[in-house]
């Protein structure tokens, strides 16, 4: 399924539309709502578009804007108002939606802070006809023979972000039978981090989650403390200490959970059907 790579594709295009493409590390790399108060509490009734392996699409009803759910665990109401799984939401739906507001700037949107989804009517499965074309975007198969990006997600204290992260090494399945592999390194030739490298701005021990355009079998994350030097580029604190393990957990929708902490050098390696990856991002 291609639900991770169309949503990391349409974050490109906002931060290249808004002029802000690459990782410097300034505050405008990061994306806000319209509302900055994340303590806010906000109600909107959707649509349900469609249910697929752990991730859902859902239309606002008064707006029509496509957007991607948060499914909170323990917090998905039939029209009984007993808990419901995720995967009994059905097509047509209407449902009441409670978060934070805060929507991320992805094609479709994303909207993590959901608290509370209840379904307040059965619903008509015509009604998810108006959007057929960018079901059926989103949820396009992955091709298994392209290495898949994948995103860190957190929470800051100002807004919900999303990062992309592009592979930086690989070794993979082609379609013509033979081991595609490239070894790019995080370092310049003077110990400094590239400059493309993707950044996470947090104040403090902040959760995060891993996603994949494919889902791995696995995955392990190690960190390395890095500081800044002189002339304001990032080096490793202490370039001869190993790299530290970093303790995940998978989440019901196939994505990984784990505590960022700031100045470290994350490297993620991930291990798919086809082959393995390696993605890295510092924090600031």
């Amino acid at each position: 399924m291609n639900i991770g790579k169309t949503l990391l594709i349409g974050v490109a295009s906002a931060l290249l539309v808004c002029g802000i493409a690459g990782c410097a590390p300034t505050p405008s790399s990061e994306k806000h709502s319209a509302s900055e108060d994340s303590d806010q509490s906000v109600s909107q009734r959707a649509i349900v578009l469609r249910i697929q392996d752990g991730t859902a699409l859902f239309a606002d009803e008064s707006t029509q804007n496509v957007y991607v759910p948060g499914l909170p665990e323990g917090a998905i109401y039939g029209l009984d108002g007993d808990t419901i799984a995720a995967s009994e939401l059905q097509p047509g739906n209407i449902v009441e939606v409670d978060g934070n507001g805060i929507m991320l700037e992805s094609y479709p949107g994303q909207y993590p802070g959901i608290t509370r989804i209840a379904v307040v009517e059965k619903g008509s499965i015509d009604s998810i006809e108006p959007y057929r074309a960018v079901i059926d975007q989103v949820f396009a198969e992955q091709d298994p023979y392209e290495v898949p990006s994948g995103h860190v997600d957190y929470t800051n204290d100002q807004a919900s972000v999303s990062v992309m992260l592009p592979a930086s090494s690989w070794e993979w399945d082609t379609a013509d039978d033979f081991r595609s592999i490239k070894d790019g390194s995080p370092f310049n030739a003077d110990g400094t981090l590239i400059a493309d490298m993707p950044d996470a701005r947090i104040g403090s021990a902040t959760e995060a989650v891993l996603g994949f355009a494919a889902k791995p079998t696995d995955i392990q994350v190690t960190a390395q403390a890095v500081v800044a030097s002189m002339n304001g580029a990032f080096v490793l604190a202490d370039p001869t200490a190993a790299a530290s393990p970093c303790e995940t957990s998978r989440t019901d929708s196939g994505e990984f959970k784990l505590t960022i902490e700031p100045a470290q050098l994350y490297t993620v390696y991930g291990f798919f059907e086809h082959g393995n990856a390696t993605y890295q991002f510092y924090t600031i």
